[in-house]
């Protein structure tokens, strides 16, 4: 009886314990299937601290960089290099703009949303101004899909 109770809590601390990290993959394209050019598939990803962003190099030309001041205060930047898969794992809470660099300019741009995405958000939004019209067109979406 006593190694059953045991089982029984081990399994149930098991239950509660931290969730694994999880891989989500974003898809570094130059169509995607609603006829959009230059684009990340998906745009958007909400993850969890710990989780990683796997950039997967479908379509050639493209990579995937941070935004200088759109990223949280003292998180790391990341740049990827052209025409190559290259993982990010994000461990800081909020909202982590990223750019094709050779394709800025038509818009290709992207956003990480980790656990509390609205801790830096206000600066972040208040950086949209600095970019490429088509680029401010395609972010400014995403980021009011966080709320006001």
């Amino acid at each position: 009886m006593k190694k059953m109770l045991g089982a029984a809590a081990m399994l149930a601390g098991l239950a509660v314990g931290p969730a694994a990290a999880e891989t989500i993959e974003v898809k570094m394209l130059n169509q995607n299937a609603d006829g959009d050019l230059m684009v990340y598939e998906p745009s958007s990803v909400a993850i969890q601290p710990g989780d990683t962003v796997h950039f997967k190099a479908v379509d050639q030309g493209h990579n995937a960089q941070s935004v200088q001041g759109m990223i949280p205060e003292g998180a790391d930047s990341f740049r990827g290099n052209i025409n190559q898969d290259f993982e990010v794992t994000f461990e800081q809470e909020g909202t982590y703009v990223y750019k094709c660099l050779p394709h800025l300019y038509s818009g290709m741009v992207g956003v990480v949303k980790v656990g509390d995405a609205s801790k830096n958000l206000d600066q972040v939004r208040g950086k949209v101004s600095d970019l490429p019209k088509q680029a401010r067109d395609r972010l400014k979406p995403l980021l009011a899909a966080e709320g006001s």
